[in-house]
């Protein structure tokens, strides 16, 4: 928190000195008069402008007539040309391409030049980010594009699609040019005031800031890796991380408010974001505070996170792929209604290539996403833009426990860590893993999951604690949030972990004593990695117990605990009307097993377990959902729509296993009883049909598409 002030302070003054000027010679503070509030406009079905058939007054006929109503326009490209064939647009990539993100033609070279000998000196990042020409040469394309495209009235802006420090979230310690050393130094001096508590903290003996250099991978796992024991200090490789996080933050922080100056209250943010890593700059908690438009790819349940840290007024886009050679046709519904039942502002449909043929006939994929928008139309037009309103189960998201995992993961990698691109990440990432698991596991439980960021921690427990306090794979922690952890149990919250809580403080320096081990009341804690009984994500089979989850850490007990297989597990402890829970169990798991047949024993082990802790907590679904023959994956989303009605969408939650929702839709209309606390009148979406109040009701659904229903309560 103390480094995004600052960085905020600096993004600042940089902008009153040299950057604002620049945004006066533009003009006006306000929209230009006839821009519409995108949020009124309901639904936006956006066609992806890629390959196909070339623009024509034929195929924009052709692109409103399968139900689009807006086109991406990237780059430079005319803004005129949509409204001409009666289309809006969004504008893409409006700061250009390469700079906010590096192409392959930028990356690749810089990858092999640093792989041949590993000298760290050639991990200089093309275009800078800490370069004041770097962001002035933004402002000044994105001012020249504003000109152009706010007089056409654009429907939102996205600053960049696929924006990264690296490329994607792969694995490379950029930046170190000469204006990025630069603000390195500042930003520890800042920190640590002097070089020799610098050196202290970091296990270093330079003599000045000026000669501060940051460890890349390859330097911190040579000093740290290799032992018996997890590794010690791991601070100067995370310091720039932590570093480079903030200035990709930065620059986009200038970026909006330049076009919230010019544009007014058009959406503006960001398109196409990974999931959080190392590597990347994906740190949600610091790029989304300031956005008004988001898009975040649904790794890691990187999508929910974004939902919670985006700010309550930003809108939601998705994009939709095609099916993959084999999948049915109708996971285009599926997944569309995936999207609407989240409350998403805009589908983007990947792509006008995909979506024609070369004679702007509809492809197979292109029939199948005009059915779907045609079926989902009024619900769509209800749930546009709603808010999700999340339950009383709080996950801890701390980016520096991802970088911890990250090096941990990593760590039989050898030299080739750098390997580790975002799609190998995706299946052996253990923060991935666990963030997913738990949001899909909660959700299994009737609830929907709010993640918040660790360094609001403290904040937000005070204004508005929740009933359930979840640490996720939270392996480093600050003792400031440690202190705010106990102090809510200690006003009678509910702590629970899966494994490995504040080993690490918040700038991964392992401690001697790990800082929570004293209210789970754990004892027999080692720091060896050989008590960790899981890699990347996936528990080792020794570490298996008879009841069907497997436990995380060899040697630890407590008081209460249950005795499994030579492990204990379930450790709680009562503190006055608090409570901790330790599970020692790998809940990443969750994600990979609740939908195979196979490992059934393991997700409904895990259910059972958290499920207690919830009961003991008083958390109840808010609605009670029975069927018969159905597996235990029904979602529910309550929501709060823009007109202020509320909104329920029930989901077959398993878009992972299209075979599941084949062998389910071949049984359709699905028969389901929904019991609420309350008697309430249900409106269907679909249908209009109005069932009379009642606690319980009697509905059928399609699996493919889920029920969309209003609710009114007498």
């Amino acid at each position: 928190m103390a480094y995004r002030g600052r960085a905020i302070a600096y993004a600042s003054a940089l902008w009153a000195a040299a950057v604002a000027p620049l945004v006066a010679q533009a003009a006006p503070g306000a929209a230009p008069k006839g821009v519409e509030e995108p949020r009124a406009r309901g639904f936006q079905r956006i066609l992806w402008m890629h390959g196909g058939p070339a623009p024509s007054a034929e195929l924009f006929a052709a692109v409103r007539q399968l139900g689009f109503d807006a086109v991406q326009v990237s780059g430079g490209a005319p803004t005129q040309l949509p409204g001409q064939y009666g289309l809006r647009y969004y504008h893409d990539q409006l700061c250009g391409k390469g700079v906010l993100e590096l192409r392959a033609a930028q990356y690749e070279p810089l990858v092999a030049a640093y792989s041949r000998d590993r000298n760290a000196a050639v991990l200089q990042r093309p275009n800078c980010l800490s370069s004041l020409d770097t962001l002035t040469g933004l402002i000044e394309t994105a001012r020249v594009r504003l000109d152009t495209t706010l007089p056409t009235h654009p429907l939102a802006i996205s600053l960049g699609d696929e924006i990264s420090i690296t490329r994607h979230a792969n694995p490379l310690d950029l930046c170190v040019a000469p204006d990025s050393l630069r603000g390195f130094r500042k930003f520890l001096e800042a920190r640590y005031g002097t070089v020799e508590r610098l050196n202290q903290a970091w296990g270093t003996d330079f003599d000045v800031f000026a000669r501060v250099l940051p460890f890349s991978a390859d330097a911190i796992r040579q000093r740290e890796l290799g032992g018996a024991r997890l590794p010690r200090n791991l601070a100067p490789w995370a310091a720039h991380r932590e570093f480079m996080d903030g200035e990709l933050a930065r620059v986009v922080w200038c970026l909006t408010e330049q076009v919230k100056r010019r544009a007014g209250g058009l959406p503006c943010g960001l398109t196409g974001l990974q999931q959080p890593s190392a590597y990347g700059g994906h740190d949600f908690a610091r790029l989304l505070p300031n956005l008004t438009l988001f898009e975040a790819y649904d790794h890691g349940a990187a999508r929910d996170l974004a939902m919670c840290l985006a700010p309550p007024e930003a809108l939601q886009l998705a994009t939709l792929f095609a099916p993959k050679s084999g999948e049915p046709p109708q996971l285009v519904l599926a997944r569309l209604a995936d999207m609407v039942a989240h409350g998403i502002w805009g589908v983007v449909v990947w792509s006008s290539g995909e979506v024609f043929r070369a004679d702007r006939r509809p492809s197979t994929f292109g029939g199948a996403v005009a059915k779907a928008f045609r079926e989902l139309a009024r619900p769509a037009a209800a749930f546009a833009g709603a808010r999700l309103r999340r339950g009383p189960v709080w996950i801890v998201e701390s980016q520096p426990s991802v970088r911890a995992w990250w090096m941990l993961d990593s760590r039989r990698d050898g030299a080739t860590w750098i390997k580790r691109l975002s799609s190998h990440e995706r299946e052996h990432s253990t923060s991935m893993a666990a963030r997913y698991g738990w949001v899909r596991l909660i959700e299994d439980l009737g609830q929907q999951a709010r993640l918040v960021a660790v360094d609001r921690l403290a904040a937000v427990l005070r204004r508005e604690p929740p009933r359930v306090l979840v640490l996720a794979a939270t392996i480093a922690l600050s003792d400031a949030a440690a202190a705010a952890i106990r102090r809510y149990v200690a006003a009678g919250g509910v702590l629970v972990a899966d494994h490995t809580p504040g080993l690490y403080d918040d700038r991964l320096r392992l401690r001697d004593q790990p800082v929570l081990d004293s209210l789970f009341g754990v004892a027999g804690r080692s720091l060896d990695l050989d008590a960790l009984r899981f890699d990347q994500g996936r528990p080792f089979d020794d570490a298996r117990l008879a009841s069907g989850a497997a436990a995380a850490e060899r040697g630890l007990s407590a008081a209460l605990s249950e005795p499994a297989s030579g492990f204990h597990v379930q450790m709680e402890r009562s503190h006055g009307r608090g409570k901790t829970v330790y599970l020692n169990l790998s809940v990443a798991e969750y994600g990979h097993v609740r939908l195979d047949p196979r490992r059934v024993a393991v997700a409904l082990d895990l259910r059972r377990r958290v499920r207690h802790v919830l009961r003991q907590a008083g958390v109840q679904p808010p609605v009670v959902l029975r069927a018969e023959g159905m597996p235990t994956c029904l979602e529910r989303i309550v929501l709060k729509a823009r007109d202020g009605r509320d909104l329920l969408a029930i989901r077959v939650n398993a878009l992972e296993s299209p075979a599941i929702l084949a062998e389910l839709g071949e049984r359709s209309p699905a028969k389901l009883t929904a019991v609420f606390p309350t008697r309430v009148a249900l409106v269907d979406q679909v249908t209009g049909t109005v069932l009379a109040p009642a606690a319980r009701h009697e509905l059928r659904f399609d699996p493919w598409r889920g029920l969309f229903l209003e609710v009114r309560r007498e």
